[in-house]
């Protein structure tokens, strides 16, 4: 082989030895690589459930006058806290309601809505009183009632906020007017998975005599709940 070739040959090693280096070189440069897996950003959820600890209905002398209502917490659908009839002067009731908010800590109202105030008719004996609302019942104008935040016992003591004072049914006529549970109790709100107690007591006093004869009265018991961080409202529902 002559020197031409020869030098040629070499150049080409050359050439490829420093191509090698370069590649080398290039793989050779310091680095790092992180990777943050499975980031999410999910909304919270405010679930309310209810479940209704017992509902009685006495007579006078303390007589229990029908089987009582209870159900278990639950998302209400068709559920009743009362459903009772033939109520006559003297006679009382008294329900206990459980409350739980789950996942994030709320604020609650209460409401009494689609009020239903019959009449009935007008037997003989309410036609002498006499009764001079004849499409309207008096049976909301004598029952009375009051509601407070119970321990669970199912009786108020003195030291239990009383939330709604005797009140006569005919006076509730404002949606979410019973209470702010927020305003009554100064800064008061719901804490997630926590349970609450709510007694309600009836009365329909002794001295009511015949003008609520055959009148009825019905209505929708509805809690309503808001999260409590970030909201600077504290406003009930339109």
């Amino acid at each position: 082989m002559n020197n031409k070739i020869k030098s040629i040959l070499g150049s080409v090693l050359v050439i490829a030895i420093a191509a090698s280096m370069m590649t080398f070189g290039t793989q050779s440069y310091l680095s790092d690589s992180e990777k943050s897996e499975g980031n999410i950003l999910q909304a919270g959820e405010l679930d309310l459930r209810i479940d209704l600890m017992s509902s009685y209905w006495y007579d006078a002398a303390g007589n229990l006058l029908d089987e009582p209502i209870e159900f278990e917490e639950t998302n209400l659908t068709i559920e009743k806290f009362f459903n009772w009839s033939d109520i006559k002067p003297g006679d009382w009731g008294e329900m206990t309601i459980s409350l739980h908010v789950y996942d994030n800590d709320a604020l609650l109202w209460f409401n009494i809505s689609n009020i239903m105030d019959l009449e009935n008719g007008i037997n003989n004996p309410e036609s002498k009183v006499p009764d001079d609302t004849p499409e309207d019942g008096e049976l909301d104008d004598h029952l009375r009632f009051y509601i407070w935040l119970d321990d669970g016992d199912n009786i108020r003591q003195d030291d239990e906020p009383l939330l709604f004072d005797w009140t006569y049914l005919n006076e509730i006529d404002e949606p979410f007017e019973l209470w702010n549970f927020y305003t009554e109790l100064n800064g008061w709100y719901m804490e997630a998975c926590t349970t609450y107690y709510i007694g309600i007591y009836w009365e329909l006093p002794p001295e009511t005599g015949n003008i609520i004869q055959g009148d009825s009265w019905g209505a929708d018991l509805e809690f309503y709940v808001e999260q409590y961080r970030n909201n600077p409202l504290l406003q009930p529902p339109d």
